[in-house]
């Protein structure tokens, strides 16, 4: 850790019988250690979905008054395997800002980067890297990244420091849909029954939607259900809206009922589904 050596002066003088005093400025010399160092980690955004890919930028700074080796950077990625992974080919190194080589070497819940050239007192070390975000993952991914160096030469003591980032997880919704009818084949008179079911692959619950289908001409809804959460709910005909055009619209704009789909879990995505049943002309 450097050291300030602070420093001021002052004098006492006499001039006939009275006497006064002076004090100079202060002087601030820092006294460096021979070998130290020091990280930071930023992650370029601090907020990101599940799924996605996060950039990181670690700066090690040789903040000493000698050199350092085989600087080389651990990062847990979250601490888990299932938290981040690292992507490969995406690593950037730059000393004092110039593009050099690295080496990049990824297992299972680590990866370490390391640099042939010595870190000169001064000089500072940056490198880039992407790694993807849990599809799983709802808490905040704290990871830690380790730097380590030997101080003097290759095979000089080693010397350490720490940084970690937070990257928070973005709320969202994400939703498919799959059609289904219970028949291939039908004839006038039938009975026909549309299953819809809504998946959520996101981690926020969908508060709301408006569903719309637009139906065969020769198909009359004879009722709908609603099932989410293991209830199922009839609706009544005053809950949804069929167009001139055969197209259903669910719930209707005057309606009370609200269509919501839940989140996804570690079991899977939040599932609602929606089934029309009526009658072939």
């Amino acid at each position: 850790m450097a050291i300030n050596l602070l420093n001021r002066a002052e004098v006492v003088y006499n001039y006939g019988d009275m006497s006064d005093s002076a004090t100079s400025n202060q002087t601030n010399t820092v006294l460096l250690e021979q070998y130290t160092m020091s990280v930071t980690k930023t992650a370029v955004d601090d907020s990101i979905r599940p799924g996605s890919d996060a950039v990181y930028v670690v700066r090690v700074e040789n903040n000493g008054s000698g050199s350092l080796y085989n600087v080389t950077l651990t990062d847990n990625l979250g601490g888990t395997p299932d938290r981040l992974l690292y992507i490969e080919d995406t690593a950037q190194f730059y000393l004092n800002g110039v593009e050099i080589a690295g080496n990049v070497n990824a297992v299972e819940g680590d990866v370490f980067f390391t640099v042939t050239v010595p870190l000169q007192p001064g000089d500072n070390l940056m490198v880039i890297y992407a790694a993807t975000v849990s599809e799983n993952a709802v808490e905040p991914v704290v990871n830690t990244v380790t730097a380590q160096a030997n101080s003097g030469t290759s095979a000089g003591p080693t010397i350490s420091d720490t940084a970690q980032e937070t990257v928070n997880i973005s709320p969202f919704a994400s939703v498919a849909i799959v059609k289904t009818a219970d028949r291939d084949t039908v004839v006038a008179g039938d009975t026909l029954v549309y299953t819809f079911t809504l998946l959520n692959n996101g981690n926020a619950a969908v508060d709301s939607l408006v569903f719309t289908d637009s139906l065969p001409e020769e198909f009359a809804v004879t009722s709908v259900t609603y099932t989410v959460n293991g209830e199922t709910t009839l609706l009544e005909p005053s809950d949804y809206n069929v167009g001139v055009d055969n197209t259903v619209t669910i719930p209707d704009a005057e309606s009370a009922v609200v269509i919501g789909i839940p989140a996804s879990d570690v079991n899977g995505p939040g599932v609602a589904t929606i089934v029309i049943t009526g009658t072939v002309a």
